[in-house]
């Protein structure tokens, strides 16, 4: 946690103060790791997307280079070589005309689609004894880094078949909450905090703070939640936050400026820059929370 907060650190020290051209090499990728479960005998995997045309058998050369991606040795080559079924999908490693990817087995019923990235919208393919391919329903990822499951505990493993099991991606939800909760309590906690070191006093003052912290800070870490999970990981979350706390810092001085009356409008500015730098600098030490 400790080290991901300092990398985010620094890479906002560096695109603050260094910016220069950005190559579509250098950050995270967008992955999906698929669980199997409910099939106890051998079989390999492969990512079926979909193909707008006919499935031509293609020669070998002209894919041969993609097969260093896929993680089976003895890739079946002479089944998916011109197949597509009935929905129009075909072999990823074989007809994929997008940036590089690769299909890594993590462990026996754990596989992980990653470099370049992985498809938005696809199916996983069993390839089973007796040349026997099971495909599931069409998945839609969602998350940058996603982690989806896919169940063929009842189904009927005989024959080959299409949309066959149940799959599903695996959005944590309730962590979403507690993190949204966590972060926006906190913020409110502190900035109310530096409100008394600025010697206000008034229930008016501090609920016109409080209320005021709540929308800006719900929305900030929605859109952090958003910029990490589903838009860019680390580099989604960094831009997010600038952005974020941007429009915060100019949001809440104006508010207040305009709505604190116990003291002078000036230092009310000067409170509404402070306890958002306050809080900047603690989110800054705190993004691996995210």
């Amino acid at each position: 946690m400790r080290k991901t907060s300092i990398l985010l650190f620094l890479l906002i020290i560096i695109l603050i103060l260094t910016p220069k051209p950005t190559y579509a090499d250098m950050f995270s990728k967008p992955t999906a790791e698929i669980h199997v479960i409910g099939v106890d005998q051998p079989y390999q995997l492969e990512i079926l997307v979909f193909y707008d045309g006919f499935a031509e058998i293609l020669e070998l050369d002209q894919f041969e280079y993609r097969l260093e991606g896929h993680y089976a040795s003895n890739y079946p080559i002479d089944l998916l070589n011109g197949y597509q079924d009935s929905d129009g999908f075909v072999a990823r490693t074989i007809y994929n005309r997008g940036a590089p990817d690769n299909l890594f087995q993590i462990s026996a019923h754990v596989y992980k689609v990653g470099y370049y990235s992985a498809p938005r919208v696809f199916k996983v393919l069993l390839i089973l004894e007796g040349d026997v391919m099971i495909s599931s329903p069409v998945i839609h990822r969602n998350l940058f880094h996603s982690e989806i499951v896919y169940d063929l505990s009842d189904a009927e493993l005989n024959s080959s078949s299409i949309n066959i099991g149940q799959i599903v991606e695996i959005i944590p939800y309730t962590d979403y909450g507690v993190k949204y909760l966590l972060r926006v309590f906190l913020t409110i906690v502190i900035e109310l905090v530096v409100l008394l070191a600025f010697m206000y006093k008034q229930k008016r003052t501090f609920i016109i703070v409080g209320v005021a912290n709540f929308v800006t800070q719900s929305i900030l870490t929605i859109g952090l939640i958003i910029g990490f999970y589903f838009w860019a990981a680390e580099v989604g979350l960094v831009l997010t936050l600038l952005l974020g706390e941007f429009i915060v810092f100019t949001t809440e001085m104006f508010v207040y400026y305009k709505t604190l009356d116990e003291q002078s409008k000036k230092r009310a500015l000067i409170y509404g820059f402070a306890a958002n730098l306050v809080t900047f600098s603690i989110s800054i030490y705190t993004l691996g929370f995210i």
